[in-house]
């Protein structure tokens, strides 16, 4: 009974050439040890890898300018904020995009003006690029605290 089933096995392998091809098979039948996808070489060399400061100071000049903030009382007041400058967007057929209710891009002509409400304060960005560029969502707000080489730092004297 057994021998026949081996057989039966080997018959139904030999007949259904691309099931024997498949990943999973193959990894089972395999007796060498093959790198995963999702792992590193052990070659690879830390010294190539960047600091999380040195990524944000290669493309800091990219990021959007900060025009000017706007405080209000309560975050809901700034949303309509939003929403007000939103509808006089449709007056004047400015394209937008209201990526959440914290946030509203207008696009101008050369450039787009991102509205941005963190709670009850109302952000204003400047951006010549249609895309946000990477890491800057995330590091607006604690720009000042990226110490980068080659920037002359400017304090105001009281």
């Amino acid at each position: 009974m057994q021998c026949l089933l081996k057989v039966w096995i080997a018959s139904l392998l030999l007949a259904l050439p691309n099931f024997v091809y498949s990943q999973s098979l193959r990894e089972f039948f395999s007796n060498r040890t093959e790198l995963n996808r999702d792992e590193l070489p052990d070659s690879t060399d830390v010294t190539d890898e960047l600091s999380f400061n040195e990524v944000i100071c290669k493309d800091k000049e990219l990021f959007p300018k900060k025009l000017y903030s706007k405080k209000y009382k309560t975050f809901v007041e700034c949303k309509y904020s939003l929403d007000r400058i939103q509808e006089a967007s449709y007056i004047d057929l400015t394209f937008r995009i209201r990526w959440d209710n914290d946030r509203l891009d207008l696009y101008r002509t050369n450039k787009r003006e991102i509205f941005i409400c963190d709670q009850e304060q109302m952000s204003v960005y400047e951006h010549n690029e249609k895309k946000d560029p990477d890491w800057w969502m995330i590091v607006r707000n604690s720009l000042d605290f990226v110490e980068c080489e080659n920037e002359i730092s400017v304090e105001t004297i009281d």
